[in-house]
């Protein structure tokens, strides 16, 4: 009868370690969730961010694509002006 008293000691023991155990791994389970949690967060506000920034630089690129073809066109109209003044003087030289 000792030894079962024993034995039965024994495994509500082992029963209270495991229990503890277990515990300790809800908790630390628990920790772990929350912690996954704030790194989505985290993580969503980079990605928000990232997002941002690629689209301002689009828009900062389509800003200066108008800009160069802007100054571009402007050049284009310029040469063409000039020829004309040439070609303008040269008849003008031409005709005297």
């Amino acid at each position: 009868m000792a030894i079962a008293v024993q034995e039965r000691r024994a495994a509500e023991a082992a029963l209270l370690a495991v229990r503890e155990i277990a515990d300790q791994l809800l908790m630390r389970n628990g920790e772990l969730g929350a912690a996954l949690a704030q790194n989505a967060r985290f993580s969503e506000g980079n990605r928000l961010f990232a997002l941002y920034a690629i689209e301002q630089s689009r828009g900062e690129a389509r800003l200066l694509k108008e800009t160069l073809e802007s100054v571009h066109a402007k050049r284009v109209k310029e040469r063409e002006m000039l020829e004309a003044y040439r070609r303008s003087a040269t008849s003008g030289r031409a005709a005297e």
